[in-house]
């Protein structure tokens, strides 16, 4: 966050705030933390290598047969031929009942 604030113009907690180190602003930024500011700028101009490669295509679930349970799907085989899909949920601070 504070590296955006930097990066966009504006600034947060000066290093040196008597001489106000580094300048506010993206120059300032530039200057001060290089590695910094080559690593916004690759996320915000979508050049970061985590932003380069394409979501792999969705895969559509088909549904099991009517009636069917969990015990009646043997996991190690689901595993072995990739169908087994395992879902993971989590309801920490969920009011519902």
């Amino acid at each position: 966050a504070e590296l955006t604030m930097w990066y966009f113009g504006s600034h947060g907690e000066f290093v040196d705030r008597d001489k106000r180190l580094p300048p506010p602003g993206p120059g300032g930024l530039a200057a001060y933390d290089p590695e910094g500011f080559a690593l916004l700028s690759a996320v915000y101009n979508g050049t970061h290598p985590a932003l380069v490669e394409p979501d792999p295509p969705a895969t559509q679930l088909l549904p099991l047969s009517v009636g069917a349970v969990s015990s009646d799907v043997d996991e190690q085989e689901a595993e072995a031929s990739g169908q087994l899909v395992r879902l993971e949920l989590d309801n920490a601070g969920c009011d519902a009942e």
